[in-house]
């Protein structure tokens, strides 16, 4: 995340609710929000219908702020906490928290919206260099990284290239193939790949493997599209065969009267 909206100043973003996503917290209840970020409901005060959050991170408070009260503006139930010297910068912005509901029944608060940043930065500059790119820009709006070496792609080999982005590359003699990926441990537990991490195999050699091929029989020359569906160039209908229909569309579309 760019800090205070700079491209050469990054902050880990730590978590980030989706529309519809929702929190349930109640009186005295601490969620540990990762990075050493916790928030804990200290107080709900059901009849002026408030909540007293507070902000912690590695056992120190950073914050605490009384939210709501009787008949709120939506502002009113947004709790926002900002930091000095993030990246050089102050007051930024690293939670944010909208109290959607108070619940008399469950002495709770459902909260919406919420988005947190770590407050350690990284400044990026020109020479920096990540892995085997270095940075040629870095300003407010661009980073541009460039490797200043060659980088070789060797057959069945997986290639560092950046910052945790990889090249693997198929076991092709004939044609070079590969593609970046980036590995990442899902719900605290190491995955088990199949063999062969992703199998590279491609059978009719269109250039998509089989384990995204939709048509592992496509002839030699066909066009594909990214499911590995392919038919003969020229074949404007997809019937199989090239006719004075399939040329009619060609003349159609390079006349401009009608699109491809």
């Amino acid at each position: 995340v760019g800090v205070a909206g700079r491209a050469d100043t990054l902050a880990k973003l730590l978590g980030e609710f989706e529309a519809t996503d929702k929190k349930t917290l109640a009186t005295g209840e601490s969620w540990d929000m990762g990075g050493g970020f916790s928030l804990t409901a200290v107080q709900i005060d059901l009849e002026c219908n408030k909540v007293w959050l507070q902000l912690d991170k590695s056992g120190t408070e950073i914050d605490s702020e009384v939210i709501g009260g009787q008949n709120p503006t939506e502002q009113d139930m947004l709790y926002v906490v900002t930091m000095d010297d993030v990246g050089g910068k102050d007051d930024v912005p690293i939670f944010v928290a909208y109290v959607d509901a108070i619940s008399n029944e469950t002495n709770t608060i459902q909260l919406k919206y919420v988005w947190l940043m770590s407050d350690e930065a990284i400044e990026i500059e020109a020479g920096d260099e990540f892995g085997a790119l270095k940075v040629t820009t870095a300003d407010g709006t661009t980073v541009i990284l460039r490797n200043d070496n060659s980088i070789v792609l060797y057959g069945d080999e997986v290639i560092d290239v950046c910052g945790g982005v990889k090249f693997n590359v198929a076991d092709d003699d004939d044609t070079i193939r590969f593609y970046p990926f980036v590995e990442r441990t899902i719900g605290g537990e190491e995955p088990t790949p199949p063999p062969g991490t992703i199998p590279d195999t491609d059978t009719d050699r269109d250039g998509v493997p089989d384990v995204w091929d939709s048509d592992n029989s496509t002839p030699a020359g066909y066009w594909v599209n990214p499911q590995g569906i392919g038919r003969m160039w020229g074949d404007m209908n997809g019937d199989g065969w090239l006719t004075s229909v399939d040329a009619l569309t060609i003349l159609q579309a390079a006349a401009g009267n009608i699109g491809l």
